[in-house]
């Protein structure tokens, strides 16, 4: 009885210090424990350190793929994606509590064709598929269907509080995040400084909030309209620093919604339908029985023979 009662004080202090030391997060962020569609991809590796590995964020948009940055998925060295088999991807609010129902391994990830890190920022998207789906507890966050307007927007992830760090055990999320349109941001971002400076296109989202991204948020989702509309994935942070007002740039996702759906979309197992042709009536042949032949030979003699008879009878 003791000692179940010390185990439990044990883990319950042991996750409560896991939570004081999150709240440093994403910079001047708040904890979350209500979101479940916000993923860490995560070093199997490292799994032994407390913050399990984590290398970046990303969105679960089905219970079975889940989006990130490409930059995310390639190696900073050399510019090879990373291996596969050697990442997993977890989804919750506290990175330790990684049980069987939060972790799973990862089948495949797929770069947008036209990402290059040569040209950073651009066409930022991949997709991961899990070679098991989450469970029904564990909720997905579709993507948006049409482009509508957007208000009320917020992003969330598991990133550092400070360059000196790799991340943290709890899910922050920094609210407020303020829209901006694309040639506003560039302007802003020429004259305000923070790097890198980048030439921010229509297929990017600039937002201006109070906090900013830190090691470990890319990839993290710009969520609008009450948490309801998936709208951008951080490609672009301002690394832990406070430069109050710089705006921060993500990968828009609805411009990229149908090259997703293409690579989600399951193999075609749809048996061809069978081709239409107008059938022709059947040819019948009939086979004469034996004999046949002969006995109407043999009746065309006779009926010849009568013939001729009557003839002469008729003559003479």
């Amino acid at each position: 009885m003791y000692k179940l009662l010390l185990l439990s004080v044990i883990a319950f202090c042991g996750v409560n210090s896991y939570i004081l030391e999150g709240a440093e997060r994403i910079v001047q962020g708040q904890v979350n424990n209500g979101i479940q569609y916000v993923i860490s991809l995560q070093d199997k590796t490292q799994l032994q350190s407390y913050t399990r590995g984590h290398r970046c964020g990303g969105v679960l948009i089905t219970q079975q793929h889940a989006l990130t940055t490409a930059a995310c998925t390639i190696n900073t060295n050399n510019g090879v994606p990373i291996n596969q088999a050697n990442f997993r991807v977890f989804a919750g609010t506290i990175l330790t509590m990684d049980n069987v129902n939060n972790v799973r391994d990862i089948a495949s990830i797929t770069i947008h064709p036209y990402y290059t890190r040569h040209i950073p920022f651009v066409n930022d998207i991949a997709v991961i598929t899990l070679q098991a789906p989450f469970p029904a507890t564990i909720s997905p966050l579709p993507m948006p269907i049409v482009d509508v307007a957007l208000s009320g927007c917020e992003t969330s992830g598991f990133g550092a509080h400070n360059t000196t760090a790799t991340a943290s055990v709890q899910l922050m999320t920094l609210s407020g995040v303020s829209l901006i349109g694309f040639q506003q941001c560039n302007i802003m971002l020429q004259t305000m400084g923070g790097a890198p400076i980048i030439q921010v296109l229509p297929s990017m989202v600039c937002g201006v909030a109070n906090g900013v991204g830190c090691t470990g948020d890319l990839g993290n989702p710009l969520v609008c309209n009450n948490n309801q509309v998936l709208t951008g994935l951080l490609t672009r942070s301002n690394n832990c620093t406070t430069l109050g007002g710089v705006p921060e740039v993500y990968t828009r996702i609805h411009e990229y919604v149908p090259w997703v759906n293409q690579v989600i979309a399951p193999p075609n197992t749809t048996t061809p339908a069978p081709t239409t042709s107008t059938a022709m009536p059947p040819v019948t042949v009939t086979t004469p029985a034996p004999g046949a032949a002969f006995t109407s030979r043999l009746g065309t003699a006779v009926a010849l023979i009568v013939l001729v008879i009557q003839c002469f009878s008729l003559l003479s």
